[in-house]
């Protein structure tokens, strides 16, 4: 892809994610994360999220963590990606289960913490069934 092909195709995701597209937003969004540029990223995410685009709550979620373009916050983290869950988001359930586990952003809660991988087991994230089934080798 040439660099004015590519110019063409973040110009049309601009114009649709102006328009509304929230998977526009979200991709957006992405593009700017990619770039570095976290508050812009955030921006677009909140956009895509307000209309329920549950990948963009998982990101909004992975910034509040790690502290790009917002302060870090290990609760807000956990607030976020239940509301990813929520959608299932099997990323997000993943995450919450780690919060649970080491009590980062929360209380930690072991068994809260295997529900939540659980949860993402069930949708079919492997890394959550193998934690989980170590989890479950040590009761």
């Amino acid at each position: 892809m040439t660099q004015k092909e590519k110019n063409e195709a973040i110009q049309q995701l601009q114009e649709a994610a102006n328009n509304g597209d929230a998977q526009a937003q979200f991709e957006l969004g992405y593009v700017y994360y990619e770039c570095e540029e976290y508050e812009e990223a955030l921006k677009w995410w909140e956009l895509a999220a307000n209309q329920g685009h549950a990948r963009a709550l998982y990101f909004i979620g992975l910034c509040y963590k790690e502290g790009r373009g917002v302060e870090q916050s290990d609760f807000n983290a956990v607030q976020t990606w239940l509301f990813a869950g929520m959608q299932d988001d099997a990323d997000a359930l993943y995450n919450l289960g780690w919060m649970y586990y080491y009590g980062k952003g929360t209380e930690r809660d072991i068994q809260r913490s295997m529900l939540w991988f659980s949860f993402a087991s069930m949708l079919g994230h492997t890394e959550a069934q193998e934690v989980l089934e170590k989890l479950m080798a040590k009761q």
